[in-house]
């Protein structure tokens, strides 16, 4: 029998429980914790720009033959698409729920590379981004300066240069998004007027920035191969990309005939401002960027929070005067609080099932087979979900919650209520008594963790979100109904055979006059179980358990004897053979015996 193999090495049994112990232990820091399962199907998003183009144009030249290639990617759903005024286009390809992320971003990222030669040169050199995209904001961090001494713009860069990319660092990040961001971009604002009277256009205009405004290599003077009397070699370096608007103001867009040049300054105003002006933030009416932090899927949104949190005050020490961050919304704190709960509530479980098993079985010894199965258990669950993937929320926890009370009353319970009864019946030792007791009752004990799996397990199967978000509730019951099938299987570390063997111990009786405080140590030694093996005259003598089951019925055997003789005998007769003390040895002569107090006892 599988129960007896553990029963006889306790230590063995021991050794696998504390490795139990110890996998949950472990796992307990290395799994995430969010409020609810992760039942958002997982999207991938293409992005790029086409400048100075109106929506239709994006539609049309850009959106349409992206859309084009991308739709039918292996495991898509659906597909959505933006084009706005701006130039922008964005899609979004979202995939069946347990779609590898990963592996949709690389099959997406291929779509659109067999698009890219069809689309705008200026598409071409915006650049294609191809990213998977995660709608789980954990947390928005306001950049502020209250006083008003900073613009948004000055605001905008500072974060888009000296924190964005810090941010982006923090383990579990998947992005960090700038709300109301303002970039550095120089405005040319044209005047119409001057540019017909010097029989310019925007073409033009554009034509000489783009040749004017590049970064080139320039070369080397006197590089290899050189004449032999060439001693030096030197690196030319240009201007390059322009960075004032005085250098924008001074390109030439045209060339007269009598040698007149034509300057950006002479046909338009050049300052330096923002790229977008579509979008702005306000805090408490003081110019403000909000920067969104977007966490990876199934990243610790706990760990996530405290990184940016502890990023952030470090690089608070550097921001200038009148320069500070605000942390306003912030979901992780109802994670916190929601987890907290739940935690507050398993604990309660738990105390409310040892305290049950308690006031039923009236031992504190018999107690302690719930209070150390039920932690083990536990413990083990979660290495489990540690190997699968999954984390813990809200479901998982009330899984483990439930399970408590739907293992322990009819289970563990029930393995000492039977090796006890099997102590008190047939005198075994605590090993041998344990061993017969698990013979009993595993088949029923299987049985019913059968019947609980078979109500569990098919919910893991479902399909679609409402299997998604029940998954992980029905995976956690089922796993930690099996280890405490387990924990039944093998009444490890020992408890079981631990009390037994104290109560046998305690247990070699004798039969004496009861005592006002005997009721109250029988009720309470016994509690819900079996009547005691024989109780003779109970408003008068009490049997207490003897360790010889042979003793116990030769006991039996002459109380029935006397019994009979004294209601032959009449009343007297009956109390008279009632009232006697047997040895607890067993050694007695039978001889009734009345001694001072009105009792007879045997010579034993």
């Amino acid at each position: 029998m599988f129960s007896r193999f553990f029963i006889y090495r306790p230590i063995f049994a021991s050794v696998i429980a504390i490795v139990f112990s110890l996998l949950g232990i472990l796992a307990i820091p290395l799994l995430s914790i969010e409020s609810m399962p992760s039942i958002t199907p997982p999207t991938v998003s293409v992005s790029t720009s086409y400048p100075g183009a109106s929506a239709a144009v994006v539609a049309q030249s850009v959106t349409a033959l992206l859309e084009e290639k991308i739709n039918g990617v292996e495991g898509m759903i659906y597909m959505s698409s933006k084009s706005a005024s701006d130039g922008s286009c964005n899609i979004t390809v979202t995939f069946d729920v347990g779609t590898d992320i990963d592996m949709a971003t690389v099959l997406v990222q291929n779509r659109v590379s067999k698009a890219e030669p069809t689309l705008p040169e200026d598409v071409k050199k915006q650049g294609i981004t191809v990213e998977k995209k995660s709608t789980d904001m954990v947390m928005m961090v306001n950049m502020v300066s209250p006083e008003g001494t900073y613009d948004e713009l000055f605001i905008s860069n500072y974060a888009t240069t000296r924190i964005r990319d810090v941010l982006s660092r923090v383990p579990g990040i998947s992005d960090v998004k700038i709300f109301g961001a303002k970039d550095f971009g120089m405005r040319i604002w044209l005047d119409p007027n001057r540019l017909r009277a010097r029989g310019l256009t925007t073409l033009d205009m554009i034509q000489a920035l783009r040749e004017q405004n590049v970064q080139v290599a320039a070369g080397q003077v006197g590089g290899s191969p050189a004449p032999t009397d060439q001693p030096f070699e030197y690196s030319i370096s240009t201007l390059g990309r322009l960075e004032s608007a005085e250098q924008f103001e001074s390109i030439v867009i045209k060339r007269g005939d009598a040698g007149s040049l034509v300057h950006v300054s002479d046909v338009a105003r050049v300052e330096l401002g923002a790229q977008s002006y579509n979008w702005y933030a306000q805090l408490d009416g003081a110019p403000s960027i909000a920067m969104g932090i977007f966490q990876l899927p199934g990243a610790n949104a706990l760990k996530v929070a405290n990184g940016v949190k502890t990023a952030m005050a470090v690089l608070a020490e550097d921001f200038p005067d009148d320069f500070e961050h605000v942390i306003l919304y912030d979901t992780t704190e109802y994670i916190v609080q929601s987890i907290k709960e739940v935690i507050t509530t398993l604990l309660v479980a738990m105390f409310l099932v040892v305290l049950t098993v308690y006031i039923f079985l009236q031992d504190l010894r018999t107690t302690l087979v719930p209070a150390i199965t039920i932690p083990v258990s536990l413990l083990a669950t979660l290495g489990v979900m540690l190997a699968l993937g999954m984390s813990i929320n809200a479901l998982t926890m009330f899984g483990l919650v439930l399970v408590i009370g739907i293992v322990v009353d009819d289970a563990i319970v029930v393995v000492v209520e039977n090796t006890l009864r099997i102590i008190d019946t047939e005198g075994l030792d605590a090993k041998a008594a344990t061993a017969k007791s698990m013979l009993e009752i595993t088949g029923p004990v299987v049985a019913t963790t059968l019947v609980l799996l078979a109500v569990f397990v098919p919910t893991i199967v479902m399909p679609g979100i409402s299997g998604q978000l029940y998954r992980p509730f029905a995976i956690t019951i089922s796993v930690a109904t099996v280890f405490f099938l387990d924990q039944r299987a093998d009444p490890q570390p020992g408890p079981v055979r631990d009390v037994a063997a104290t109560v046998q111990e305690e247990s070699t009786w004798a039969l004496r006059p009861v005592q006002p405080s005997d009721r109250s140590r029988y009720r309470g030694l016994h509690g819900r179980r079996a009547r005691p093996a024989a109780q003779v005259c109970a408003d008068h003598i009490v049997f207490r358990r003897l360790a010889c089951s042979d003793l116990l019925r030769s006991h039996l055997a002459a109380h029935r004897l006397r019994t009979a003789r004294g209601r032959r005998d009449g009343p007297g007769g009956d109390a008279a053979a009632g009232r006697f003390l047997a040895g607890a040895d067993g050694e007695g002569d039978g001889q009734g015996r009345r001694d001072s107090s009105g009792h007879a006892g045997g010579a034993g």
